[in-house]
């Protein structure tokens, strides 16, 4: 007799990683298959959408072959958010899709703030608007591709676009829908009334389900060229965001969780969204359906600290984290502002830059590599204070490439000035989270809280409280430095 598992495509950023999961949650097989990415000097960045289906189709055979004795119960996504695919009325996608990464919709950002107040727009959607915001995406597209706008039937995302292929069927879900800035996040469907300012045609946007629906079934030449059985029911699953919720055991109301990946975001359950008076807290739709999963994200976290041991230590991460255990606690006065390409929270800024300030004759490489580990996670408590305002955050799960650093885990500790749990096998936290939603989807599991039982904690640590009272003044001294930085460059001329 077979056994049983669910096979889970995440359609990432540089690749789809394909996951089977036996019923109990782990990993029995992964496997990862890549693309490319375009970009272009206009902030342009794009993924051919059929790219993306080709490389599910080569992951998911090789697992297949591997794992010829499990049988399939159903498929599920988790998928990269705030994209623009654009499909025909075959389904087809009419141009390759602008990624979340993507910039160029700037001047259609400035028309939207010029016919409605940021906060009110805020107010409905749960976020402050932004060039990579689909609707942004969809007026830069109505400007400048006339002739696309026009043969759009839909506009959907990543994992939509791969699960359109599967079966047939053309939907989103609320967690993706409510990232678009298209969307009444108390209403929980389309806004009319964003729709008319973007000059959008609502009749474009798909329809939204919840994200454990079974959208149909696996077609015969699809299953065929993934290695499954026709007819295998299909889940249509939630952003990558949302995922990382589920799977790292967040789904009740108080839960809080910090994902330190190339980016990073700390994400509080809520029972209602959190109005931050600054528009600093984005609000989404959780896959249960019942809470949001609010909190603030920063561009830059482990891409900036990437950036900096590429340059200082020639890719040797180890040796990054050596030295800077070696400098004293404020690496030597240095302070660094990770905003390597602009910032979302704490300060929604799109021109501001990484800086290091302080740097005199006794500076040494090890105060650079401290001072870097330093500036992120300071950056990061500036995101915790924030949420601390709309949630009572008591303790902190964290995960992503980012924490596999024991040394950078204890100063962010010091810095959050709570108790910080790291989770174990982060990699598959996000694909985990899907693998539930799907499980939901066809009755295998009651509700979303079986992910706390699949979840381990790997490491717990404490924070000590003289360095907390030391890193709250260096914080203070962060956004000071920032304040003072930010008109040059708004005004730079290079």
């Amino acid at each position: 007799m077979k056994k049983r598992g669910i096979l889970i495509f995440d359609i990432g950023t540089s690749g789809v990683k394909a996951c089977l999961f036996d019923m109990a949650g782990a990993v029995t097989s992964s496997c990862i298959a890549e693309y490319p990415t375009n970009y272009g000097s206009g902030g342009e960045v794009e993924q051919n959408p059929d790219d993306w289906v080709a490389s599910v189709i080569k992951a998911s055979s090789q697992i297949m072959k591997e794992q010829e004795d499990v049988f399939v119960e159903c498929i599920g996504f988790s998928g990269q958010m705030m994209g623009l695919v654009c499909i025909d009325r075959d389904g087809r996608a009419i141009r390759p899709s602008l990624i979340h990464s993507d910039q160029r919709s700037k001047e259609e950002d400035k028309i939207v703030t010029r016919k409605m107040d940021p906060i009110d727009l805020y107010r409905i959607t749960g976020h402050y608007p932004s060039p990579a915001s689909p609707l942004q995406k969809l007026m830069w597209l109505k400007r400048n591709e006339p002739q696309n706008y026009a043969m759009t039937e839909k506009v959907i995302n990543a994992k939509d676009y791969v699960a359109l292929k599967l079966t047939g069927t053309v939907v989103t879900d609320h967690s993706d829908a409510s990232f678009t800035n298209m969307y009444d996040i108390h209403q929980r469907t389309w806004s009319k009334e964003l729709c008319s300012i973007g000059e959008i045609d609502e009749d474009k946007l798909p329809d939204i389900v919840d994200s454990a629906t079974v959208i149909g079934t696996v077609c015969a030449d699809m299953a065929k060229n993934l290695g499954v059985s026709s007819g295998t029911p299909v889940v249509i699953g939630a952003g990558d965001g949302p995922c990382s919720s589920v799977g790292c055991g967040a789904s009740a109301i108080g839960k809080t969780y910090n994902y330190i990946g190339s980016s990073s975001w700390i994400v509080s359950i809520l029972k209602e969204p959190a109005v931050d008076p600054q528009g600093r807290v984005e609000n989404g739709i959780h896959p249960a359906g019942n809470v949001y999963h609010s909190g603030g994200t920063t561009q830059t976290a482990g891409s900036a600290i990437q950036k900096m041991v590429d340059i200082l230590y020639g890719g040797d991460f180890q040796a990054f984290e050596n030295d800077a255990l070696k400098s004293s606690l404020g690496a030597n006065s240095l302070q660094f502002l990770p905003y390597l390409n602009g910032e979302r929270v704490p300060f929604w800024d799109d021109d501001i830059r990484g800086t290091i300030t302080g740097i005199s004759l006794h500076t040494t490489k090890a105060d650079l590599a401290r001072a870097v580990m330093e500036g992120v996670a300071l950056n990061l408590k500036l995101i915790m204070d924030i949420m601390r305002q709309h949630s009572p955050v008591q303790n902190v799960s964290i995960f992503g490439g980012v924490t596999r650093s024991d040394g950078f885990c204890q100063i962010l500790t010091d810095c959050f000035g709570l108790p910080v749990v790291r989770l174990a096998n982060t990699e598959n936290i996000t694909s985990l989270g899907a693998m539930v939603i799907a499980g939901v989807g066809i009755g295998a599991y009651d509700d979303y809280l079986v992910a706390e039982k699949m979840v381990t904690v790997e490491r717990a640590f404490t924070p000590n409280e003289v360095l907390t009272s030391f890193y709250e003044e260096k914080a203070k001294c962060l956004e000071d430095a920032y304040n003072a930085i930010k008109c040059y460059y708004e005004q730079r001329i290079f």
